[in-house]
């Protein structure tokens, strides 16, 4: 049978939780701005480093499983200042899950406003050539016309 997680196992993965939440929080932030000034090559490379920082949490959930299973059962154990810095680090990753869902919720919303848009714009020219068709007047070179006098 395994020994329970030490009080430092806890602590440890929960400081490794916030720090990474915190990381993904200043990603999600900078993505954001990226977006508003149109830096798709930016973009890019923030949702790349954003998948590696999923991709960590993913691990490290697998690795400490059993820490995240058993706080609750075990956080008795601990002394009364053990269970405060191990609540302290969970209230503090709370937070910052809530910081970035705000966050990603705000990009979502910008992204979304981009593509309406963009479908706008795009709505406009469709009627644009559509008029020029009508007429007669398929993009073919501009008439010239000249007086003599």
């Amino acid at each position: 049978m395994c020994a329970s997680p030490s009080h430092s196992d806890y602590l440890s993965a929960f400081r490794q939780r916030s720090a990474t939440c915190a990381a993904m929080l200043e990603l999600s932030q900078a993505q954001a701005e990226s977006v508003r000034k149109d830096d798709y090559t930016e973009l890019l490379s923030l949702l790349d480093q954003k998948q590696g920082l999923l991709d960590d949490v993913a691990r490290a959930t697998r690795e400490q499983a059993e820490v995240w299973r058993s706080w609750a059962d075990q956080r008795d154990r601990f002394t009364a200042d053990e269970r405060l810095q191990c609540e302290r680090e969970l209230a503090r990753i709370e937070e910052l899950l809530a910081q970035l869902l705000r966050e990603e919720q705000a990009g979502t919303d910008l992204l979304t406003e981009r593509r309406r848009a963009t479908q706008r714009e795009l709505a406009l020219l469709n009627r644009g050539v559509r008029v020029r068709e009508a007429y007669g007047d398929a993009g073919g070179s501009p008439r010239h016309f000249s007086i003599d006098l």
